[in-house]
């Protein structure tokens, strides 16, 4: 899989994560979201919590383009995601196999994020929450991620590039997540191209800093600090199933899974 323009991918497009989410690293290279975010476990102190800035709009000129190898079972998960996510009939009659060469295009993508100085000011001035024991052991052991900016969009195209055949391109319009709106027409036709519209904004990719805890202050003040730093640990995100607790396990640096 290419990644995409320095963002992490969310195995599944997802409008719950946002900016200041925490991810908890469960594999190598692939995390997972929380469902909570940086000011549950840092009480605020003498910074505030940074605000998020919404809806900045992509520069044309940027690659939105994603390409999956299905030989590559992380692709291949993806690529089931996104059809799970459409639904319908026309998901089942999506042409591709094991040695499918998948491109899933981002159309009018925009990003929200926070100033990473602020947030590292919030962090590093603030008490951290001794009751949140669940994320502390992880917290301290550098396992935990905040997300800084996310890229979102409410449209995107898959199409297998290896076989490009005549089929007629099939067009789902969903009027929520896990609602269509459109039903398939000729669902009897198996094509090769698919577009999603929806009407909110789904998080495709996010970047993401890794909190570490600075056992060196320890001697100089009784207590450790923690502040974020860049980190190339993370390739796919997911995200916790309804009702699941939190984990408590390790991280992995590959994806993100919602």
């Amino acid at each position: 899989m290419e990644n995409l323009n320095g963002y992490t991918l969310v195995a599944v497009p997802s409008d719950r994560l946002k900016p200041l989410h925490l991810l908890v690293m469960t594999e190598r290279k692939v995390a997972r979201d929380t469902d909570s975010t940086i000011d549950e476990i840092f009480k605020i102190g003498k910074a505030p919590l940074p605000i998020i800035n919404e809806n900045y709009t992509l520069p044309s000129s940027m690659n939105n383009d994603i390409i999956l190898d299905l030989k590559v079972s992380a692709d291949l998960k993806l690529l089931e995601g996104l059809l799970k996510l459409v639904k319908s009939n026309a998901s089942a009659g999506f042409n591709y196999n094991s040695n499918s060469t998948i491109k899933i295009k981002l159309l009018e993508p925009k990003s929200d994020s926070v100033p990473v100085a602020k947030l590292d000011a919030y962090i590093s001035n603030s008490t951290l929450n001794e009751e949140m024991s669940s994320f502390i052991s992880e917290l301290k052991n550098d396992k935990l991620f905040v997300v800084t900016e996310i890229m979102k969009c409410k449209n995107f195209t898959i199409e297998n590039i290896s076989e490009r055949k005549a089929n007629a391109t099939v067009e789902v319009t969903i009027n929520q997540i896990g609602e269509t709106k459109n039903e398939l027409e000729n669902s009897s036709n198996r094509t090769n191209e698919m577009t999603y519209t929806g009407d909110d904004y789904l998080t495709v990719g996010i970047k993401a800093w890794r909190i570490f805890y600075e056992k060196e202050w320890m001697n100089l003040f009784g207590k450790g600090k923690f502040r974020i730093r860049t980190s190339d640990d993370l390739k796919i995100v997911r995200e916790v199933k309804k009702g699941e607790e939190f984990p408590g396990e390790l991280m992995r640096p590959e994806t993100i899974e919602l």
